[in-house]
């Protein structure tokens, strides 16, 4: 298996163990619903009450790093496990056309899938598209647009 995989597998065994409501965003989202076919780092999203026992869940099995991006968001921490880099974001908050939008992980219309016996939680696609489009990542955005058109 992909060590990036390994690694995921690991992240949410150490959350769902916590009781930490939880999803996987971003690139491995994307892979994972077989939208694209690579990606470098997990994006994970976590409740804002649930922050705390995710940093010390993901502190217990990797390293964590202060973040150096200037970031609106409540909580935007950062960590290495097994060479693979982790962003646990809580309270996103993102800034586009000199407005703030809250796009706060709700856990709604999340999907779980099974990997290594580990329940690895999706967030939303929708929740991406609106992520995608307000940082101005336009052919993210248009990929997840075309498959939720295609698989509706």
């Amino acid at each position: 298996m992909d060590p990036k995989l390994q690694v995921l597998v690991k992240v949410a065994n150490a959350l769902n163990a916590k009781g930490v409501r939880w999803a996987v965003g971003g690139s491995a989202l994307l892979f994972l619903k077989g939208i694209v076919f690579s990606f470098n780092d997990l994006d994970i999203s976590v409740m804002l009450e649930d922050s705390q026992k995710a940093r010390e869940a993901l502190k217990e099995i990797g390293d964590y790093h202060s973040s150096e991006r200037l970031s609106k968001s409540k909580v935007f921490d950062e960590f290495t496990i097994d060479g693979v880099d982790i962003d646990l974001v809580s309270g996103m908050i993102l800034e586009s056309y000199g407005k703030e939008y809250d796009v706060s992980f709700k856990n709604e219309n999340v999907e779980h899938m099974e990997l290594e016996g580990a329940d690895i939680i999706l967030d939303s696609l929708e929740a991406w598209y609106e992520i995608y489009n307000l940082q101005g990542r336009s052919e993210k955005a248009r990929y997840i647009k075309d498959y939720l058109l295609y698989h509706k």
